[in-house]
């Protein structure tokens, strides 16, 4: 073996004289027996293989297939250190400057080691990766995507794929040809993509700055929309209603006048809101985006034809139908000098409807607001509603201003129900205007709560998504309903727990 070290080094001694003499290319068949060595030898020798041919590669252009094919065998070498020093080596074959066509074809190999389970080893692909990174983002961020794109890339291999980039690509400093590459190159792949890789895909998108671009928003908008089916009207299962979670609240910065939220909202009330079971945790998480989306619905103008204005006519009156179903009726016996009883209602569910319903309405006049019976109807029960409110605003804030001992989970879910009981008295007082005029804008409750949260130092380093965790606000009975709703007897109502957040990933799918 030691006579086999000895004639490689001879070999390398032979090309670096003959560098030094301008004659390289007349030491072809020197390099190609440094090649050959390649699949033969112990671990050293094919170590020193693999720097030799990389220090050489670029003066032996007849001889660059062959050459990268060796290399890539070393990569994929029983013996680990050969592995490693295989793979250190791959950048040195893009030494011709930045535009080097070979930055791209070494990062589709690179990126195919992502995947290795040794983390020394995982160690050095990523460096090797940084390398190129720092020759040619443009052409290094082409190779990621072209191997993400690639038959041979699996779900295992995309998500580190996606992963790096997000992690090691820095998008404050892209050219605006590399961030236009990264959305045409995102549109391929998106349809591979499932679950954290699509979110992550997103992410990386929404940090471009081309993606304030009206243009570029429609794109980004479609991808959503292709990865919904929204074009095929998919059931409402368990998966779909994942994605729902999932792609929604990340579509909310790209809907915009020019890129409204019209068909994600039309598949929401004409899909869900018919079937909707508010017992199931799902429900309230899917009315939140329904309301946080509803902004964004297109305007109404007088040149958009019949069957547009139809559309918004029957988005109301489904809204409108399942408002109803939430508000209290007035007992034939009430008695206006005792705060109503109320039964067990989900305010939260409420919010949503009318925050979705006055976005919607202050863009078009709905037309069935116009029936007199049934806007008197309407106002009774939203006066019996508001009535109840206001009672238990007045406990509620009774007992946080007394200084009364309340934990801060409880002081939090008073809190939120402030803020819901708020926003409920605004958007009652819209109706009682003549005629009806739905112009209050407000912040939706669970947000000014999130926002005004602070999550704890511990919850930040155990990555706890308790602050995302979004509670519903509903008047409990304790299963079953009070006589009256007394000032010194009836129970405060609490946030319940629900499911919250955009649900679990399967193995990396949806």
């Amino acid at each position: 073996m030691a006579n086999r070290l000895d004639e490689l080094y001879g070999f390398y001694d032979e090309l670096v004289e003959a560098e030094k003499e301008g004659k390289l290319l007349e030491k072809t068949s020197v390099y190609e027996k440094i090649i050959s060595r390649a699949l033969t030898g112990d671990s050293k020798e094919k170590r020193l293989v693999s720097q030799f041919i990389a220090k050489f590669f670029k003066h032996f252009p007849e001889l660059e297939i062959r050459a990268v094919e060796a290399q890539i065998e070393l990569c994929d070498d029983a013996d680990i250190n050969v592995r490693k020093q295989a793979i250190h080596d791959l950048p040195s074959f893009c030494a011709r400057g930045h535009d080097d066509p070979y930055i791209s074809r070494i990062a589709i190999v690179l990126c195919q080691l992502l995947i290795v389970e040794e983390k020394g080893e995982l160690a050095i692909v990523e460096k090797s990766l940084n390398t190129l990174l720092r020759q040619s983002v443009h052409a290094t961020v082409k190779g990621v995507f072209g191997q993400m794109t690639s038959s041979v890339c699996d779900d295992s291999m995309r998500d580190a794929c996606i992963r790096f980039l997000c992690s090691k690509v820095n998008l404050k400093v892209l050219e605006k040809e590399t961030e236009q590459m990264m959305l045409e190159e995102a549109v391929k792949v998106a349809t591979l993509l499932g679950g954290e890789e699509f979110v992550l895909l997103l992410k990386l998108l929404s940090a471009l700055k081309i993606s304030k671009l009206v243009v570029n928003q429609q794109v980004i908008l479609k991808m959503i929309a292709d990865q919904l089916q929204l074009s095929s009207n998919p059931a409402f299962d368990a998966e779909h209603i994942v994605k729902l979670k999932t792609c929604l609240p990340l579509a909310i910065p790209f809907f915009t006048p020019f890129t409204p939220s019209q068909p994600y909202v039309t598949h929401l009330v004409d899909g869900f809101l018919p079937k909707m079971d508010v017992q199931s945790p799902d429900s309230l998480d899917l009315l939140k985006i329904l309301a946080q989306i509803s902004p964004h619905y297109r305007h109404l103008t007088d040149e958009d034809n019949a069957d547009l204005k139809l559309e918004f006519e029957s988005v109301l009156k489904s809204l409108f139908e399942r408002i109803q179903e939430f508000l209290p009726q007035v007992p034939a016996d009430d008695d206006l000098e005792k705060d109503p009883e109320l039964p067990s209602l989900h305010l939260s569910h409420l919010e949503c409807l009318l925050l979705a319903f006055n976005n919607i309405a202050r863009k078009v006049d709905p037309a069935f607001t116009k029936d007199e019976a049934l806007l008197k109807s309407i106002r009774q029960r939203l006066q019996y509603l508001n009535r109840g409110l206001q009672g238990e605003a007045k406990k509620l804030r009774g007992l946080i201003s007394q200084g009364v001992k309340i934990d801060a989970d409880k002081r939090a879910a008073m809190q939120l129900a402030l803020k819901t009981i708020a926003n409920l008295t605004a958007f009652i007082k819209d109706w009682f205007h003549n005629p009806p005029a739905f112009k209050t804008t407000v912040a939706p409750s669970w947000l000014q709560n999130e926002s005004a949260k602070k999550p704890s130092a511990s919850a930040q380093a155990n990555g706890s998504n308790q602050e995302n965790k979004r509670k519903a606000i509903v008047f409990e009975n304790n299963d079953a309903p009070a006589k009256k709703f007394g000032r010194d007897s009836r129970k405060l109502y609490e946030p319940p727990k629900g499911n919250s957040g955009r649900g679990r990933f399967r193995s990396g799918r949806w």
